[in-house]
């Protein structure tokens, strides 16, 4: 096997430059929000959290292995065949609901392969809100959170 050098290995600055600081969100919060969870045999989580203002409920796969949140989008449910619509209930972030939504970035659109398939999206801002939106004391509420928008 061939060893590789390090000067072989090249950065891509500009890249990195652009894509790293959308991931970046500073969430500080004191207290507890309770969040129910459902353990799919130790490998995922899927749980309720909330988009926009009003809250629109997303059910959410917690990914400990990615670097952002990605939600489902209007235009994504609308691609998926009737013969899955029928079997499962999906929910979707539409940002023409929420009067928080930040403008999407059009300069982050991504194609991001996971071990289950691939999917295509673009990074925007909105309200997150963790716990349940009846209850806001008892929330944390982060205002222009940065997630991805798949819409294929």
């Amino acid at each position: 096997m061939k060893s590789i050098k390090k000067k072989e290995i090249k950065k891509d600055k500009k890249f990195e430059n652009k894509h790293i600081g959308l991931a970046k969100s500073k969430v500080v919060a004191t207290g507890k929000v309770e969040m129910p969870l459902i353990d799919r045999y130790n490998t995922s989580y899927i749980g309720e959290i909330y988009f926009g203002t009003p809250a629109q409920k997303i059910r959410a796969l917690f990914d400990t292995g990615s670097a952002n949140c990605w939600v489902f989008s209007e235009t994504a449910k609308k691609e998926l065949p009737a013969r899955t619509k029928a079997h499962r209930k999906f929910y979707s972030y539409n940002p023409a609901k929420s009067s928080t939504a930040g403008k999407p970035n059009d300069s982050s659109r991504c194609r991001i392969g996971f071990g289950s398939g691939w999917l295509k999206g673009l990074f925007t801002t909105d309200t997150v809100t963790l716990g349940n939106p009846s209850t806001p004391s008892k929330d944390i509420i982060v205002k222009n959170f940065t997630f991805g928008k798949v819409y294929q």
